[in-house]
């Protein structure tokens, strides 16, 4: 079947698109009208020129597209919710950290690393948990303040001193040539135990290019585009 797309003319399609886009509102408004400002493409202040070339507008996944990287997850490994809890999430151009705060809600996950090579972004982010904290519900099920860093991920080095398992989010972040030196120099992090969640995975072939011998469980969903891979 031909992978759902934003400009998608199929009705059933569309009534996807209108979900999604309605979950991510709801949890929005219900939790401190958490905030949503877009950098279009091209117009991020960073101090790596190359980088902001490279990269895409700032965009917030489907929060029904990380559920669904979860039950993959499950049906490979079995993890239970419990195990989950004491993961790490790791947070590759954080954006306005919605997705971070949804799993930090839905999944109890505590210990977090987000990070943007746009200091707006994480400015944004650090706003949103304190809504989330703030707003009613937020007060009923708080969650950790994660761990802000504003750097590049063609530069940066992911502390590697977690003794648990990592999940490593990325949505469509930025182009090969970037993933490609994320990836090497984040590659002591690339082992057993370790996990990546990768939504609109157009670049997924990289990690097989740079990864090819360390990956023991790979799952896809090809209508939604979601690939998690497992170490």
């Amino acid at each position: 079947m031909r992978p759902i797309r934003r400009n998608d003319s199929r009705l059933w399609a569309r009534f996807l698109y209108s979900y999604g886009d309605i979950y991510n509102y709801v949890f929005r408004k219900t939790f401190g009208n958490i905030l949503d400002k877009k950098i279009n493409r091209g117009m991020h202040i960073s101090q790596n020129k190359n980088s902001i070339l490279r990269a895409s507008a700032t965009k917030t996944a489907w929060l029904v597209n990380i559920d669904r990287c979860f039950k993959m997850l499950k049906l490979l490994e079995g993890f239970s919710y419990k195990e989950i809890e004491n993961f790490r999430w790791i947070d590759v151009g954080c954006g306005n950290g919605l997705a971070s705060i949804y799993v930090a809600y839905k999944y109890k996950i505590k210990s977090q690393f987000l990070f943007d090579f746009d200091l707006r972004c994480i400015t944004q982010a650090k706003q949103n948990y304190k809504k989330y904290n703030n707003s009613l519900f937020g007060k009923w099920f708080h969650i950790s303040k994660p761990k802000f860093k504003n750097t590049d991920a063609s530069i940066e080095k992911i502390p590697n001193n977690f003794e648990g398992i990592n999940i490593i989010y990325l949505y469509d972040p930025f182009d090969q040539y970037i993933l490609k030196k994320f990836i090497k120099i984040n590659a002591k992090i690339f082992k057993k135990g370790c996990i990546i969640f990768y939504l609109n995975d157009i670049n997924r072939k990289i990690f097989f290019e740079e990864l090819k011998n360390k990956i023991s469980k790979y799952k896809r969903n090809n209508f939604y585009e979601i690939s998690i891979f497992l170490f």
